[in-house]
């Protein structure tokens, strides 16, 4: 059943001077964590609201219902610089499941709900409430120009990107400021990460050592791509093989050559040297080679990817 946080629901929230809270966030975790937690627009606990909640221009606020149990709630200043209060433990406020008076539908399964950066793929194309596609395109404020989503939905994901993705691969427009809220609020977009052509892989540590079985790219760093569709073999790579043609060599000799050498001889008395001339034979051999090895291959890229089908992979606002 739906409960909610004692008087935090529609309350006014104030700074050390009197003066209204705006646009400050309310973070709601499960009780004594840093695990975001849903809260929700409808009692039935069907239309989830962004996380954080935040104040309105009165530094109101809004309402909010959760499922029964225990709860941390956080309240800050707009860019975070002032915590107001950090409750660890508060427990949700509403009828117990079949008490009478309740309502408003049954218990929700945790595991059931996505959360801002959570990610899905449908075999469709096009958009989806509540999320955007993980196009490469830009998120931002209804003044900012982004080009998948302009509007003030977008915020607990443009955080969530910001502060989980480096510049390379979640550019904001203009380069990052001090924070993402401040970013976001000086209607700076940011680029979602592309999933355009790409499937997805576990990074490879996770957490432990690296496993060693991705190569390419950085493949210990989240949002890092790397692959082809296609790959040309390097000759280094090709399998020990055998020719399967033979050459025939035959020889034939082509006749004896002669060549005459001068050679001087001195007499044996001392007198002067006389020239003889002796003839020396050389035969050489022509050789003659009859047949042919065969060359193959084209050159082709080969294809290393599976058979696929093709969808849209969203990320949730």
């Amino acid at each position: 059943m739906a409960g909610t946080i004692f008087s935090l629901a529609l309350s006014q929230q104030m700074d050390s001077q009197g003066k209204p809270l705006l646009n400050a966030p309310l973070f709601v975790y499960a009780a004594n964590t840093s695990t975001p937690a849903d809260t929700y627009e409808d009692y039935g606990l069907e239309i989830a609201n962004p996380w954080p909640l935040r104040t309105d221009g009165n530094g109101r606020l809004p309402p909010f219902w959760l499922e029964d149990g225990a709860y941390r709630a956080r309240l800050t200043d707009e860019a975070g610089a002032v915590v107001y209060f950090d409750i660890p433990f508060v427990q949700a406020l509403g009828p117990s499941e079949g008490s009478e008076g309740g309502g408003g539908g049954g218990s929700v399964d945790a595991d059931a709900i996505f959360q801002t950066g959570d990610m899905k793929w449908r075999p469709t194309s096009g958009t989806l409430t509540g999320w955007v596609r993980a196009n490469g395109r830009t998120i931002g404020s209804a003044t900012s120009g982004a080009t998948e989503r302009a509007n003030a939905d977008t915020q607990p994901l443009y955080e969530h990107l910001w502060n989980n993705f480096s510049n390379a691969v979640c550019a904001v427009t203009g380069g990052r400021g001090v924070s993402a809220a401040s970013d976001f609020n000086a209607n700076k977009s940011i680029a979602i990460y592309t999933m355009r052509g790409k499937g997805q892989r576990g990074l490879d540590d996770m957490g432990s050592s690296a496993a060693g079985v991705l190569t390419g790219g950085t493949p210990t760093v989240a949002g890092s791509s790397s692959g082809t569709e296609k790959k040309t073999i390097a000759k280094e790579n090709l399998p020990s093989y055998t020719l399967p043609n033979t050459l025939d060599i035959s020889g034939s000799q082509s006749g004896g050559l002669v060549r005459n050498l001068s050679e001087s001889k001195r007499n044996v008395d001392g007198g002067p040297a006389a020239n003889v001339v002796d003839d020396i034979s050389f035969n050489t051999t022509t050789l003659s080679i009859a047949g042919s090895i065969t060359s193959g291959g084209s050159g082709e890229s080969i294809n290393t990817m599976d058979p696929y089908m093709l969808g849209t992979f969203y990320v949730k606002l």
